[in-house]
């Protein structure tokens, strides 16, 4: 049995004549950074130049805003241009396009990747699964063995288990025992478990499917050894240049979860699909740590608040907080039950400063926290940590600026001023 494959064929420079072969979705993002997922050693191309989107036999390429631009054949169809705009952003000409067998695709004016979808023999992919047989007694569920419980969250326990025919370790989610007869915590469990494996992004912890088990329900996903990103940086400090470029993983992975195409399931039991999903609760303890390549990889994780961008669900914040203050906008107060995209990028800006300083940005002590969320503004970050280049911090603070209303509201336009701040630096 045969299927397609899409292959990259690099056309020019150290790597001329390299292919590439993707037989599965995969999102795969070029320039010259060491973190980029093909890095080309061209002085043309941008650090982060373009994204490929590949679904076999589909492939598509958006550019972010490169210097140089992004050609499909000769023809233009992204670059930055104009300069900036009076709000500080950059006007570009970016979106998805779509490629074809045998397209050239060039980035700025030397590197050359011919496109090719190619027939290949189909292989059966082995994924982690739970199957409905009762498990034997040294098994946590049918086919895992438990090997000790990595955290407790305040509606989850997370287990780490080793599948038995492969030795392969995964990390086991499940509601915690008192929780899980309670429909609210029972759904968002259950929104978790139906979005995250849909996702497909370099930077988002990959997520099988869930089962129940015994009346729990159960969630599959890769093990990051490292552990959170705060506790990760708690015993592995970085410079600020190095923590900066961190903040620019967390804000890919957010650009391609505000436009990721899912299946989502209504309050009537409905599905539907849509089109960009609001995480609406990042911050370092929901973004793991890990070791790709020789290279610190970022993975956001927990879904359970997620909604589709501009859903409105009714919430209010009696009883129990949807997100956590430390990283929470004002919008996210007046409004608790929304899913603007803008909430997640303020939250991202406030990680970002978190990481940097050992602060969260607003003073909360003392006082109600709500009441600070909704009358105190962002401490400007170098007043908690003066030796931050200004360039940084001006990027920053006008990233936490929120009343009264965002002053950026794209992952995508605070990766671009970030970037430039990172090359500055």
């Amino acid at each position: 049995m045969t299927k397609q494959r899409v292959v990259l064929e690099l056309q020019s420079g150290a790597m001329s004549g390299k292919r590439i072969s993707f037989e599965d979705k995969a999102v795969c993002v070029l320039g010259r950074a060491k973190d980029c997922n093909l890095v080309l050693d061209d002085p043309k191309v941008s650090r982060y130049h373009c994204l490929l989107e590949i679904d076999p036999p589909k492939i598509a390429v958006r550019d972010f805003s490169s210097l140089n631009g992004t050609f499909i054949n000769d023809i233009l169809v992204g670059k930055r241009q104009g300069g900036q705009t009076a709000d500080g952003s950059f006007k570009d000409a970016s979106n998805l396009k779509e490629l074809q067998n045998g397209d050239i695709l060039r980035l700025a004016s030397s590197c050359r990747i011919r496109v090719y979808v190619e027939n290949c023999q189909s292989v059966s992919k082995q994924v982690p699964t739970v199957s409905p047989p009762v498990a034997a007694e040294n098994e946590i569920i049918p086919g895992y063995r438990l090997i000790r419980m990595i955290g407790k969250g305040s509606m989850g326990v997370v287990s780490l288990v080793e599948e038995i025919s492969t030795g392969k370790r995964l990390a086991l989610k499940t509601i915690r025992e008192e929780l899980k007869d309670t429909p609210e915590a029972r759904a968002f469990f259950l929104r978790e478990a139906e979005i995250g494996p849909q996702l497909s992004h370099p930077n988002i912890a990959r997520q099988y499917a869930a089962t129940e088990i015994q009346g729990n329900n159960c969630i599959l996903t890769d093990y990051y050894p490292l552990g959170s990103l705060d506790d990760f940086l708690a015993k592995h400090p970085m410079s600020i240049p190095d923590t900066a470029r961190l903040g620019l993983q967390l804000l890919a992975g957010l650009a391609y979860l505000h436009q990721a195409s899912v299946h989502f399931r209504q309050e009537d039991g409905n599905v539907s699909q849509v089109y960009g999903i609001v995480h609406r609760d990042i911050k370092p303890a929901n973004i793991f740590a890990a070791e790709e390549n020789g290279r610190l990889c970022l993975k956001i994780a927990d879904f359970g608040l997620s909604l589709p961008c501009g859903f409105q669900r009714t919430e209010t914040f009696i009883g129990q907080v949807r997100g956590t203050y430390g990283f929470m906008p004002r919008q996210q107060v007046l409004n608790a039950g929304s899913a603007a995209p803008e909430i997640d990028v303020w939250a991202a800006a406030a990680t970002i400063y978190y990481l940097l300083t050992g602060y969260y940005p607003r003073d909360l002590d003392g006082r109600d926290p709500i009441e600070c969320i909704l009358t105190r503004s962002a401490v400007p970050v170098r007043t908690r940590k003066p030796e931050i280049p200004k360039v940084l911090a001006d990027v920053i603070d006008l990233a936490l600026q929120d009343s009264p209303d965002f002053a950026v509201r794209t992952a995508e336009e605070f990766y671009q001023q970030l970037d430039m701040a990172v090359d500055w630096m």
